[in-house]
């Protein structure tokens, strides 16, 4: 079941100048979002309705493309020269996507334990784990981990009263909530940009420089390069913890010979 809002602005390449904004405001529930999915109760899915592997609620992309205002009549020398320079830009803001608490453990002893192909790969074997209580962080909460246990968490792993948050379902049973896709992970921002020169040798012979930098801003990105998940094993001394991030500023140059 999917419902979503989207807006767009655009605006037509007018004085060396154009833009478009997207933005989606949605939300995807479904029983299972990827076809090769094993339901950790094959006799029993209907707790495993919940938000979509894939469920972005916000996503937001600007692009646009400046020419600079510098040397623009072409038929001079200065302008063949000097002119011609083009910024290009592309900005991504999303948020991050669910995932599901447990582990690799048969607690309800039927032999195997269920297969979530979007959960992240060393958690897709898994048993669902009850919740009792709200492990939701606010964003000003949230805090990168730099060292296990350190106190930095993505979401709560104890109440308040240093009971724990996620536990095992009896021995014999599935756990009975509907805990699936509980927690979002970490989203990202993503900031590209090119600059373009063109040099028109003849007719038939031209030359362009480009560069394009990537993350110009280096931003880091906490998960990885498009943002990532938590550490959803309750077992793991990092449990509740996002300790990786990537995104680094990547920059490359070309010159392209035209003919």
């Amino acid at each position: 079941m999917y419902n979503g809002l989207q807006l767009g602005v655009n605006r037509r390449f007018v004085s060396g100048f154009s833009y478009g904004v997207a933005y989606t405001y949605a939300k995807s529930m479904d029983d299972g979002s990827a076809q090769r999915d094993v339901i950790p109760n094959a006799f029993d899915a209907h707790n495993l309705w919940g938000p979509s592997s894939f469920d972005n609620r916000h996503t937001l992309v600007l692009n646009y493309i400046y020419e600079l205002p510098l040397f623009r009549d072409k038929s001079r020398l200065t302008g063949k020269v000097l002119g011609g320079w083009q910024i290009t830009g592309v900005t991504q803001f999303q948020t991050g996507t669910p995932v599901t608490i447990g582990s690799n453990q048969d607690f309800a002893g039927v032999g195997g334990v269920g297969n979530l192909q979007d959960n992240p790969g060393d958690n897709r074997g898994i048993q669902i784990w009850n919740v009792n209580g709200d492990p939701k962080l606010s964003r000003g909460e949230q805090a990168f981990g730099l060292a296990a246990r350190d106190g930095n968490l993505w979401f709560r792993t104890t109440n308040p009263d240093g009971s724990p948050l996620f536990t095992a379902p009896a021995a014999g049973t599935f756990t009975s909530q509907r805990n699936r896709n509980l927690i979002y992970g970490a989203g990202f921002q993503n900031w590209n940009l090119g600059i373009f020169k063109g040099f028109q040798i003849s007719e038939r012979h031209s030359l362009q420089f480009r560069c394009e930098m990537f993350n110009f801003i280096n931003h880091p990105n906490w998960g990885g390069e498009n943002g990532g998940a938590p550490d959803t094993r309750p077992a793991q001394a990092t449990f509740g913890q996002i300790t990786s991030k990537g995104g680094q500023r990547q920059l490359q140059m070309s010159l392209r010979y035209s003919f």
